[in-house]
């Protein structure tokens, strides 16, 4: 039996919003996933991720440019109610990073995430399901950004991770990012770290 993971709206809401922004047909993109125009309706509805992420990729090969990181960039923790807000209420990295860690399956069953230490350096790893197809893509670019965005709020605005392991074909993508240019993409067919 497949699972059906189910996320809040409000977790692609971001999406929806720069979308709108732009003047993009995101109706007709919600349609070629087969989201119905109501979900967005409510920030808490409930939608399955592989429609998400269908959603995520028509409309990033739809206006050429990698939708994932645009709107990762642009998104804070804020946006994502209560898990967001129990992560930003962090006195410290670390109990935002443990926060994170251990309640965002509650949000987001969808998402493995990681918080490892080696040695001095803390490594963020994050995956998800490549049964989705290409827009599983979509999603990593999208939680990096703002795993990028958490830290910049301890570190200060200009801080970028010294290295970024992704997916060969998301490489490509963020070399071309120019908020990423002062990072090492190195690739990797495991998880995005």
């Amino acid at each position: 039996m497949n699972r059906v993971h189910l996320v809040p709206a409000s977790f692609v809401w971001p999406f929806l919003e720069f979308l709108q922004d732009i003047g993009a047909p995101s109706g007709r993109f919600m349609a070629c996933a087969g989201i119905p125009e109501h979900a967005f309706e409510s920030q808490e509805c409930l939608l399955p991720l592989h429609s998400l992420t269908r959603f995520a990729e028509f409309a990033s090969r739809a206006e050429g440019f990698h939708l994932g990181l645009e709107v990762g960039r642009r998104t804070s923790l804020h946006r994502f109610g209560d898990y967001g807000l129990a992560i930003l209420s962090s006195s410290t990295l670390k109990e935002a990073l443990v926060t994170s860690e251990r309640y965002c399956r509650l949000y987001n069953p969808g998402l493995r995430l990681m918080v490892l230490a080696e040695g001095n350096n803390v490594i963020l790893r994050h995956r998800y399901p490549r049964e989705f197809g290409e827009g599983y893509l979509q999603l990593e670019a999208y939680t990096l950004m703002i795993q990028i965005n958490q830290a910049q709020q301890w570190f200060g605005s200009n801080w970028l991770p010294p290295e970024v392991h992704v997916d060969p074909k998301l490489a490509h993508e963020i070399r071309r990012f120019e908020n990423l240019a002062g990072c090492q993409i190195v690739e990797t067919n495991g998880a995005t770290e």
